[in-house]
């Protein structure tokens, strides 16, 4: 089934249920597109576990700034959710340069022009 667009997968579940193994798994609800109760709570439910990490990931950086090796990266920014000049310039470098490319690889920031 490689290959298949999203609403080609979405389409052939609706037609065949039994292409969904597992219902509430993230394949069901990012592959397959099905939006059913046990899919969509098994989504939220995911969301919230990342945003609970994330939101202590950074709580710990925080509370301790060593955790933090290299300020002024996209991954101090992004990972740690350090918001200092340094990680702030470097993620907004990294958002004009997604704009002007079109992609969205993080790119060697170490050659990093004044912003």
């Amino acid at each position: 089934m490689a290959g298949l667009k999203a609403r080609e997968r979405r389409e052939r579940a609706r037609r065949d249920p039994s292409l969904i193994k597992e219902h509430g798994s993230a394949v069901a609800y990012s592959y397959w597109l099905c939006r059913c109760e046990t899919c969509t709570r098994g989504n939220r439910d995911r969301q919230r576990e990342q945003l609970a990490t994330r939101s202590a990931r950074a709580e710990r950086a925080r509370q301790d700034p060593s955790l933090i090796k290299e300020h002024g990266s996209v991954t101090a920014y992004s990972y740690w959710g350090c918001r200092c000049d340094e990680c702030r310039s470097a993620n907004t470098l990294r958002c004009r340069r997604w704009r002007e490319t079109g992609t969205k690889t993080v790119m060697d920031l170490n050659d990093t022009e004044e912003i």
